[in-house]
C-alpha cells in the first residue's frame, strides 16, 4: 500500500559513508546504549513497571473522560 501511495516521490539514494555512519549510530544506540541503561534500570523493573506506569496514567485520563460525561447529563446534578 505505502510502495503505490508514494511510488511517485523520486529520492536519491544515500552516500555509502552517510549509509555506514547511520548504520553505526543506530547500532551503537541500540546496542551499547542499551546495556549501560541496563546497567542502572533492571530488565524487571521496566517489564513490571512501564505498564504499571501506563495503566495509572489511562485510568487517570479515562477518570476525566468518564467525569466529563456525566457533568452533561444535566439531570445527574455535577457541575
Amino acid at each position: 500500500i505505502f510502495t503505490g501511495l508514494l511510488s511517485w516521490i523520486n529520492l536519491p539514494s544515500l552516500d555509502p559513508e552517510i549509509k555506514s555512519a547511520a548504520i553505526n549510530y543506530i547500532d551503537m544506540i541500540f546496542g551499547t546504549g542499551l546495556v549501560f541503561f541496563k546497567f542502572f534500570i533492571p530488565d524487571i523493573l521496566v517489564k513490571v513497571g512501564l505498564p504499571v506506569i501506563l495503566i495509572v496514567s489511562a485510568f487517570k485520563y479515562g477518570y476525566y473522560f468518564v467525569m466529563w460525561i456525566i457533568k452533561k447529563i444535566p439531570m445527574a446534578g455535577i457541575s
